[in-house]
């Protein structure tokens, strides 16, 4: 498999920084209006280790995948980032969920 190529590195990296500014302001807004309550922590927290897990990956086929390619120990690694991804989505959907009740506690 041919390595990609400098424009779709420098794309890919732009995404990545996106969506971690994205999640880093999600997280920011929800901790600030929900700070008190079980909700706020979980989505706060979540999208801010959400955004983590992001550049952990990125970082990792950044360093990983030139010197794994064509092993499936890359495909692994990738799938334990995307195990913790799960994780976190379910305690975001958790947190909005929770939504409600924080609201009425407020």
């Amino acid at each position: 498999m041919n390595p990609p190529s400098t424009l779709v590195q420098n794309l890919l990296t732009y995404g990545t920084i996106v969506w971690v500014l994205l999640d880093l302001a999600l997280a920011a807004a929800a901790f600030y209006r929900f700070r008190l309550t079980p909700s706020g922590w979980l989505l706060g927290l979540g999208w801010a280790l959400t955004a983590l897990n992001t550049v952990a990956l990125r970082l990792l086929q950044m360093i990983e995948r030139p010197l794994l390619q064509g092993t499936p120990n890359w495909m692994l690694s990738s799938g334990i980032f995307n195990l913790v991804d799960l994780v976190l989505s379910l305690a975001i959907i958790v947190g909005l969920f929770l939504i409600p009740r924080s609201l009425r506690s407020l």
